[in-house]
């Protein structure tokens, strides 16, 4: 989607015939990709990675956001093309590309987790969310049984050898 809104700003740069079809085709590939790999992200992701007891409080807050995002987006662009022109879309192609890295980095994978599963990935503060999900879908992969019940138990066992490790720590030995 950034390198849409790059493309997109560079054929609006040069202000020609065939660079004004190119950037309607950019549009078209941004709004596809959007729709495909990002928009679904807010109705799925959001119910998955929350807590049952407090999921409908949270998708209410993701839809809240979403359709103040498009408010700001539908009341800014105009202004922003007014009066910046073509490096609105760089503007946009950077909060594209910045998405990037922090969706990789800080949203695990769901793919092929249980909603129990899920929980459990969110429990454990030993660890990163990212990571407790890819050593759960990697046991899947390798044909390990991955039960809620199990994960939970170890997750359990992880947080209070953590709590125990801690607590025996010496008062001389703190830094």
């Amino acid at each position: 989607m950034g390198c849409a809104m790059l493309v997109l700003a560079v054929m609006v740069k040069l202000a020609t015939h065939s660079s004004g079809i190119v950037a309607a085709v950019m549009i078209f590939l941004f709004e596809a990709f959007f729709t495909w790999g990002w928009q679904g992200n807010v109705w799925c992701y959001a119910a998955e990675i929350v807590p049952l007891e407090c999921r409908t409080k949270a998708m209410g807050l993701a839809t809240g956001v979403q359709w103040t995002m498009n408010f700001l987006m539908i009341y800014v662009t105009p202004i922003g093309l007014a009066n910046i022109g073509w490096k609105m879309y760089i503007i946009f192609a950077c909060f594209n590309l910045a998405f990037f890295p922090v969706v990789y980095l800080l949203f695990p994978e769901t793919g092929g987790l249980s909603l129990e599963l899920l929980d459990v990935v969110f429990m454990d503060d030993t660890i990163s969310p990212v990571k407790r999900a890819a050593e759960l879908q990697h046991k899947i992969k390798r044909g390990e049984t991955v039960q809620f019940q199990n994960e939970l138990e170890m997750c359990n066992a992880e947080i209070k050898a953590t709590t125990e490790s801690v607590e025996n720590v010496e008062p001389n030995h703190l830094p």
